[in-house]
C-alpha cells in the first residue's frame, strides 16, 4: 500500500487532492499543519497505526517541509528498508534545503512537481527521477472557488493581506507596517482589512500590530476562498496563497514594492499601484 506522509502546509494540499483524486485506500503519517488539511478532506480521518505502516507500506509518498524532519525520516526509513519513496514539491524555492538537516542529505528516489516551471528548476537541481504531475490543488482551488462565487454576493468588500513565514519576524512585521502606513485609505473607501496569517505561523507574532491597529482583522484557520470571494485585492509576500488567488483572477500586489524579488510564476503589480483605481 501507498502510505502518506506529511507535514507542512503547501505539500499537504498537492498530497491530500492527489489521494482524494485517486480515490485509493492509503495508510496515513500526517503531524503539524497538514493534519488540520487532511482532516478537512477525509472524513472520519485518522493516521494508520506504527506497526500497521512498516508492515504494508511499499511506497512512500511524502511532503516536504521547511524545518520539520517528521518527511525526511520516513525517505531515511524507506532508503534503509528499500522501500521506494517519491517526494512531492510545492513551491519554487528552496529545494536543497527541503532535503538536508544537520548537513546531512536525504533525498527520496523520486520527485513530483506540478508545473513546467518547478519541473526545470528541480531537474537542474537533483539527479534522481523528477515527474511532472497534474496539480489537482489548484483544479480543486479553482472549481471550489467557481461553485461558491455563483452563491456569494462578489462584492469586494475586503482587501486581503496574505502573510509568508520567513523566519526573520522583523521583516515580516515591517512589511505589514509599510502596508498599514497607507490604512486611511481603506478607512475612507469603507473597505475592511483583513490580514490571513500563514499556517505555518502563530497568530501571537502578531500581537503588537494586532493590538497598534484595531481596525484591521487577523485571522488564520479561515477559508482562503471565503476570503477572496469578498476580496477586491491580494497583497502579500511570495505566498503560494497569491499563487491561488491569481488562479481565480484577482489582483496581486507585492508588499514591499520591490517586484525583482517576486519569486511567483504570476504577474504582480507594485503595492502603490493599488492607490491609482
Amino acid at each position: 500500500m501507498i502510505c502518506l506522509v506529511s507535514h507542512d502546509a503547501g505539500g499537504a494540499e498537492l498530497l491530500s487532492s492527489w489521494a482524494t483524486n485517486k480515490r485509493g485506500r492509503f495508510l496515513y503519517n500526517i503531524k503539524g499543519p497538514a493534519l488540520r488539511i487532511f482532516k478537512r478532506k477525509f472524513k472520519n480521518f485518522k493516521n494508520s497505526n506504527k506497526k500497521i505502516i512498516k508492515k504494508k507500506t511499499n511506497i512512500f509518498i511524502t511532503g516536504t517541509s521547511k524545518k520539520s524532519t517528521h518527511e525526511l525520516s520516513f525517505i531515511k526509513y524507506a532508503k534503509k528498508k528499500k522501500i521506494k519513496s517519491i517526494s512531492i514539491i510545492d513551491h519554487w524555492v528552496n529545494y536543497k534545503e527541503r532535503f538536508y538537516r544537520n548537513n546531512q542529505k536525504i533525498l527520496p528516489d523520486e520527485i513530483w512537481v506540478t508545473d513546467k516551471i518547478a519541473l526545470n528548476l528541480a531537474k537542474k537541481i537533483f539527479s534522481i527521477k523528477v515527474t511532472l504531475k497534474k496539480n489537482y490543488y489548484l483544479m480543486d482551488f479553482i472549481k471550489s472557488f467557481n461553485d461558491l462565487a455563483k452563491k456569494k454576493d462578489k462584492t469586494n468588500k475586503i482587501i486581503l493581506y496574505l502573510t509568508t513565514n520567513t523566519n526573520n519576524k522583523k521583516r515580516d512585521l515591517a512589511k505589514l507596517n509599510y502596508f498599514f502606513k497607507k490604512t486611511k485609505f481603506y478607512i475612507d473607501k469603507k473597505i475592511q482589512v483583513v490580514v490571513k496569517i500563514h499556517p505555518s505561523e502563530n497568530i501571537s507574532k502578531y500581537n503588537s500590530l494586532i493590538k497598534k491597529f484595531k481596525f484591521v482583522k487577523f485571522v488564520k484557520n479561515y477559508d482562503l476562498i471565503k476570503l477572496l470571494i469578498k476580496c477586491k485585492y491580494v497583497i502579500g509576500y511570495n505566498s503560494m496563497a497569491m499563487y491561488l488567488a491569481s488562479k481565480v483572477k484577482k489582483r496581486i500586489f507585492h508588499a514591499n514594492n520591490n517586484l525583482k524579488k517576486n519569486i511567483l510564476p504570476i504577474k504582480i503589480n507594485k503595492f502603490d499601484k493599488i492607490f491609482e483605481n
